[in-house]
Parts: structure tokens; C-alpha cells; sequence
């Protein structure tokens, strides 16, 4: 057995995201080739830390799981290795302050100056990062709705040249191909920041040798690729309880009548005013505010009374609506959009990485079925009531007439196995419109049909 040795010296800083962290560092690296076919590497830390090597910080075996503590990492593996499939399951015990100060894998560790990263962000998106030629890049692929790090979650990477497709609890959720790619690696976890994190299960096979991915919870304690076929969890056994059984609470509601406490603005300008509260855009760009209090929406519906008073540019695409999302590049809208012509119509689309449109891109196009009068015309000075449900399988937007409780216009999006905002904080959001918004409710654990 070769144990190829590095100088230990690495500097992280928990201030700033994985994508912007600098510092050099060597680390000790080992290689273990298993008896079984295919398989390169295998540790449950049943028996302590085996193979692996502390390159920084604070590391230890606890309940037959690997903590790290605080900024550091821990390496295994050979830098020999090029085409393989890394897997191993992650948990957050204990969050830093800012989202990405969580735990993380690494992979193709060529070198302290070279080597690829992927975490789960406290907001559930999931990253893709690395280090390169001693520069950290920023996110090279980010996805909302990945997975919740405060649970165990089955994370498998798949490299083979300049492919990168990553796995979270058997759902794929990012299929990449790097134009400068790192080609050669060991393995490791990464900590960042004032975090605690646990890791087990770590297993790496010859590319093509790996067995094959089933889905389970993100709570389950079973290692993805040691589910037997006779095992396989059923659909509805992964699906949350009260969403199978169309239950329906109300988990946050917003009357205004005590202002804007809960929301948080990311552009525009906001005020209530009588138990309304009115937006508009200020010198271009959208005005949006999100309901920081309100819980995420992965499995429910947001709605809201919503009145378009004016518009407030003639020449320009204006719209006004609603959105779930998790910041001004990743949400979903649906809207009254007028033209420069005056034309009125429902718009439902969604902005992923500041994509425009992206449900209609060719890399992002998701399918659209019950499809309702979406060119409806909608009037000035009239109250409707919006509303997006989300669930695992897509979203859907309706506008709702309230005298008559039917409704007007409607549209879902499919999501597929397509990369698409699947979840995210209740917002509101206006541009080139003046209007108000009035009554604004989340609803949980399940989606209540109208």
C-alpha cells in the first residue's frame, strides 16, 4: 500500500462563502484499494477514522459517524484516481451564520490548489464550486430546492473526464460539464465556518461499477446504493404524510394591519398603509419583498388578494404579482403583465439564475398542462386573488375571481427530472405597475384544490 505525504497547511476563513475562501494548503493523502470489484474505497467509521487524514481543524469518530468542527478538512483516497463515483452521507448538527457555513465533499483533490467542492446551503440550494489554479470560483452550478442539510442526506458524485452529475437522495439534481476541468483526485470533507457536521457511509467505485441509485427520504438511514431492490421504499412512503392525505393548515398569514414586519425588501419601495401594502419599482429593476418569517414552500400554496391601480411607465413591459423564490435571481412568478400596447395577459414564469423565461429555455423547459385562458384581461382597480401552488411534481398559478370563487386563468409547470425552483420563501414583486396587496396566507402540508 503507497501513502503519498503533503505538507499540512491549509488557511480557511468562514467570513466569506466557499467561492471566495483563499489560503494554500498541502494534506496528507492515502490510497485503500477494497477486495470487492469495482469498489476503490469503503468506510463506515464503525471501527474509528480507518483511512482518512486530518489535513486542519478539528476532527473525531462520535456514534460511528466523523464530526468536524469549525473550519477544516479531512482527505482520503489517492490523487492517482480520474473517473470514479464518490458517495457518502451528510448531516448539519450545528449551522454557522451564514448559509454556506455548512459541511461539504470534495473531490478530485488533485492538490491544494485544485479540487472540487459540492454542499447543501442552509436555504436547501446546493452548489458546486472548486478551487482552481489557487483561486476559489464561484458557484459553478447552483440549485434550489436540493435538499435540507439539517437531515441526513445520500449525496453521490459521478466524475468521468469533464462530467460532473450529482445525485441527492437518488434524485438527480445536476448533470455538468466543466470546460477547464480538474482531472485527477482523492476525496475529502470540507467544514466552513463555525459549523458542526457529520459524515458516514463513505463508499467510492470505478466509474461504471457503482450500483444503481434508489430514491429515499432525505430522513432515512439507509445508504442509497445498499438498498436492496426488495427494499425499495414505495412512492408514497417518501411522500410527506399530510401532503398524500390532502390535508391543508394555514401556517402564516399577513393582514398588514400591523405593517411590513415581516418582509424583507430586496428592491423597490414598500409601505402599508390601511391594511394594504402597496409596491412599485423605483428607478428600473424589479421591486420585490419576501416573507422572511413565513416558513419555505415545498408542498404548498401562497395566495394573496392583490389590485393593479396604475400604470406607472408607458413604454416599457410592466407587470405585477406574485412569487415563491429564495432571493431577486430564483423564483417563480405569476402575474398581470401589460405591453406596450396595452395588452393584458397572465403571465406564469420562472427566473432561475437570472434566466428570464427559464422554464422555456432548452437547457431548463419544463412541460405546461392544465392550461386555463391565460390571455385573460384582466382590469385596473379590480381586486383578485393570486395563487401558486408548489408540490414535488411542479406549480401551478391561478387567478381567481372573488365574487364568483371560480377561476379565471391557470397554468402548470411539469418539473420532471429538470433543474427548476422547487422551493422557496412566500414574495411579492412589481415593475412598471403601481397596486397593493392585501391578506396574505401560506398554506401547508398538502395543496387544497379550489
Amino acid at each position: 500500500m503507497r501513502r503519498i505525504f503533503f505538507l499540512c497547511i491549509i488557511l480557511l476563513v468562514s467570513s466569506v462563502p466557499p467561492s471566495k475562501i483563499g489560503g494554500q494548503a498541502q494534506w496528507p493523502v492515502s490510497s485503500l484499494y477494497a477486495a470487492e470489484k469495482g469498489l476503490l474505497f469503503s468506510e463506515d467509521f464503525a471501527k474509528g477514522a480507518g483511512e482518512w487524514e486530518v489535513a486542519s481543524g478539528a476532527w473525531d469518530v462520535d456514534n460511528g459517524e466523523y464530526v468536524g468542527t469549525g473550519d477544516g478538512m479531512a482527505v482520503a483516497g489517492s490523487t492517482d484516481w480520474t473517473d470514479y463515483v464518490y458517495e457518502a452521507r451528510v448531516k448539519l448538527d450545528e449551522a454557522g451564520e451564514a448559509s454556506w457555513n455548512v459541511g461539504m465533499l470534495a473531490f478530485r483533490i488533485a492538490d491544494p490548489d485544485n479540487w472540487y467542492f459540492v454542499l447543501l446551503h442552509t436555504n436547501k440550494t446546493m452548489e458546486l464550486g472548486k478551487r482552481f489554479a489557487g483561486q476559489h470560483v464561484p458557484g459553478l452550478a447552483n440549485i434550489p430546492g436540493s435538499g435540507d442539510p439539517k437531515q441526513w442526506n445520500t449525496i453521490r458524485i459521478e466524475v468521468k473526464k469533464a462530467n460532473i452529475k450529482i445525485f441527492v437522495n437518488g434524485k438527480k439534481k445536476l448533470d455538468f460539464t466543466d470546460p477547464e476541468p480538474i482531472e485527477n483526485g482523492s476525496i475529502g470533507f470540507w467544514e466552513n465556518g463555525a459549523s458542526t457536521c457529520r459524515y458516514d457511509d463513505v463508499k467510492v467505485w470505478e466509474y461504471g461499477k457503482a450500483p444503481e441509485l434508489t430514491a429515499v427520504a432525505s430522513c432515512q438511514l439507509p445508504v442509497v446504493s445498499e438498498i436492496k431492490k426488495e427494499e425499495k421504499p414505495k412512492a408514497e412512503a417518501v411522500k410527506p404524510k399530510a401532503e398524500a392525505a390532502g390535508e391543508l393548515g394555514e401556517v402564516f398569514r399577513d393582514d398588514f394591519s400591523k405593517g411590513a414586519k415581516n418582509w424583507d425588501v430586496l428592491g423597490g419601495e414598500w409601505e402599508v398603509k390601511d391594511g394594504k401594502y402597496f409596491g412599485a419599482e423605483l428607478d428600473g429593476g424589479n421591486a420585490i419583498t419576501y416573507a422572511a418569517s413565513a416558513a419555505d414552500i415545498e408542498a404548498g400554496a401562497f395566495e394573496v388578494k392583490v389590485t393593479v391601480t396604475e400604470r406607472a411607465f408607458a413604454e416599457q413591459w410592466a407587470f405585477f404579482g406574485i412569487i415563491i423564490g429564495t432571493d431577486a435571481s430564483n423564483f417563480w412568478l405569476l402575474g398581470f403583465t401589460e405591453g406596450p400596447a396595452q395588452e393584458h395577459y397572465v403571465d406564469f414564469l420562472e427566473s432561475l439564475e437570472g434566466t428570464w423565461q427559464a422554464q422555456s429555455e432548452a437547457a431548463t423547459k419544463l412541460k405546461a398542462k392544465n392550461e386555463k385562458d391565460m390571455y385573460f384581461k384582466w382590469e385596473y382597480n379590480k381586486e383578485y386573488k393570486f395563487r401558486l401552488e408548489m408540490g414535488a411534481d411542479g406549480i401551478t398559478g391561478k387567478i381567481v375571481d372573488l365574487k364568483k370563487d371560480s377561476v379565471l386563468a391557470q397554468r402548470t409547470w411539469v418539473f420532471g427530472e429538470m433543474t427548476a425552483v422547487r422551493m422557496g420563501k412566500p414574495g411579492l414583486i412589481s415593475r412598471g405597475m403601481k397596486g397593493y396587496y392585501k391578506d396574505a396566507v401560506v398554506l401547508g402540508k398538502g395543496v387544497k384544490k379550489i
